[in-house]
Order: structure tokens, then sequence, then C-alpha cells
């Protein structure tokens, strides 16, 4: 049943915080009336919403999470561990645990065939990524602030991605923006150790800002084929040497933020305001 299921869920979370679904002699209340937990007619479990709940220091294994949950949402909640994502059900289309101390690598192999929405965000993951393996159907991705490393091929990104959050980890290597997602709208690799040589004149159409901030970028920081939609690149803190502007600027767009070296020891930092 749901109701097993659920106690099985929160079995391992801290003894202080398990209080919250249970009565005073330490029997589990009906899982119908937990906080954050929403089920329907058929008293089927259909969203978790947990944010901030748990207050200590424990774990969830998301293996428990009843296999016809749309949503579910462990953020701010001090996880120490989730289990195994290949376990979670396949109807999942939500997924957000952002803000724990979640540590160790990470597989996207067998994520749910319906996932969405995917919020990794601040935790303490780690290790290289396949990119080729996210669901087929994925639209927003948010792996910021982790220690994953590697190198980041965004040609492998799935079509179906509108947002792609990958700012304040460890990923190496090229930059490489020639095939992204058409219908992708925004993208930040801010704050890594990416480098070479990159070009920003093939963007998505509906691109409506790009962020490659604080890496080791260098080269000459072409510009040119301007999306109509786009609003904002910035790309300051890296090593150009140079930058042009080429084509048409969009009515949409509000600032491009470069620096340029001169000489080893000096950089100058452009913010080209376009319109304000």
């Amino acid at each position: 049943s749901h109701q097993s299921t659920m106690e099985k869920l929160v079995s391992n979370i801290h003894p202080d915080d398990i209080k919250k679904f249970q009565k005073t002699n330490g029997e589990f209340t009906d899982v119908g009336g937990w906080p954050g937990v929403t089920m329907n007619q058929d008293g089927e479990v259909t969203r978790i919403i947990w944010e901030g709940t748990f207050e200590n220091p424990g774990q969830l294994d998301v293996q428990w999470v009843p296999p016809t949950v749309k949503e579910f949402v462990a953020k701010n909640c001090k996880l120490t561990s989730i289990g195994n994502l290949d376990r979670l059900p396949d109807s999942l289309e939500n997924l957000d645990v952002s803000c724990n101390e979640v540590s160790g690598p990470l597989s996207f192999a067998n994520l749910p065939k319906n996932l969405k929405h995917m919020n990794i965000s601040e935790n303490k993951f780690s290790g290289p990524l396949e990119l080729d393996k996210l669901p087929a159907n994925i639209e927003h991705v948010e792996l910021r602030k982790n220690g994953f490393v590697g190198e980041l091929p965004l040609v492998d990104l799935p079509n179906s991605l509108l947002t792609f959050f990958a700012d304040e980890n460890q990923f190496c290597g090229p930059l490489n923006l020639s095939s992204l997602p058409k219908k992708m709208r925004r993208l930040n690799v801010s704050n890594n150790r990416l480098e070479g040589e990159a070009k920003f004149t093939q963007l998505p159409e509906n691109m409506i800002s790009l962020y490659a901030m604080n890496n080791q970028l260098i080269g000459m920081g072409e510009i040119s084929n301007i999306p109509q939609a786009l609003e904002s690149i910035k790309v300051e803190g890296n090593l150009f040497s140079g930058y042009s502007i080429e084509g048409a600027v969009p009515q949409s767009m509000r600032e491009v933020t470069v620096t340029v070296r001169e000489g080893l020891d000096v950089e100058r930092s452009d913010a080209v305001v376009v319109k304000t």
C-alpha cells in the first residue's frame, strides 16, 4: 500500500523529523494527512512537496517514492543521501532535491523517461556526467553548485532541452556552442574551468540568455547571427583577446559583457549596454 511505502521512504530521516508523520505514541498517521503529500481520489500519492520540512541531517531512499508520483520535491531538507536515482518511478515528471548535502557520483542512464524538470543544484555531487543519457523529453536541468568534473559536451544534450544550468562546478575542456538544442532558451556554464576558443555565432533562435563567465576561454569573442529573442550574453572573467559583434542587434538585447586581456596582467571589462 502507499501507506507502508511512504513509511519506508521516511524511515531513515532523523527521529525528531519522523515525528511530523507520527502520533504521540509513535504510530504513523494516515499518509493522506502528511505535510506536503497530495493524493488522488483513488488514495494514491501523486505529489510530495517537502521544502525545508526536515531540520536535522537524514536520509531518504527514492526507491520508495510511490509509482503514481509525478512531482517529488525534497529541497533544503538537510539530506545526506537520497539513494539511487535509477529507482525513481517512471511516472515522475518533476524532481527537485536541491540545497541538500548529498554526495557521490551520479548516473543519468536510467532516469524516469517522463522526467521534464530536474534540479539537483547546491549539493555535493561529484564525478563526470554523461549528458547523452538524459531522458529524451527533459526540458529543464539544473546542476549548479556541485563538484562535477570532466568535459561538458553540450552537443550531447537532448533536443527537447530549454534550460541548462551547470554553473559553479569544475567542468573543463572546450565550450562548443555550435550544436545546442534548437529549442534552448537559457544556458549558464559560468564559474567552471572551460577553456579554448569559444564562438557565439550559431546560437539557437529562441535563446534568451547565455552566461559563460569566469572560465578560461580565449581568442576573439565572435558574436554574430544574434537570435531575435536574445537579451543577454555575459562572458566576463575569461581570457579573450578581443570581441566583435556583427549583424543586426535584436530589440530585445539588453547587454553584452566581456573581459578583454590587454597584456599579461591588464584586463579591461566592457559592458556593452545595447539597450537600456
